[in-house]
């Protein structure tokens, strides 16, 4: 499987709430795409994290490839920053930090 694990942190107070309304309806469209076995979203330290799991790369990336995602993509830097991370596993990982 492929996991896809993103952290964001909003730029200010605004942006947050801008985030937010971009934020929860891209993820439930990630929940109900072709080839999503996992979906969760958390926080840790002012960050934003959703991770995914996807049966395959093809499927992650016709979700990326979606209209929604990349409307929200051209607002990324606008609105904050962060890192994503892409890879393959055969176990979803564990939100516990130490």
């Amino acid at each position: 499987m492929i996991i896809a694990i993103h952290d964001f942190k909003p730029k200010k107070l605004f942006k947050k709430f801008c985030f937010l309304s971009h934020a929860v309806p891209l993820f439930q469209l990630a929940q109900k795409s072709q080839g999503n076995i996992y979906a969760e979203r958390f926080t840790h330290q002012s960050y934003y994290h959703p991770l995914t799991a996807w049966d395959s790369k093809d499927a992650m990336m016709g979700y990326i490839y979606s209209s929604e995602y990349q409307k929200a993509i051209d607002l990324y830097d606008v609105l904050g920053g962060g890192l994503t991370s892409h890879y393959e596993s055969k176990e979803v990982p564990s939100q516990t930090y130490t």
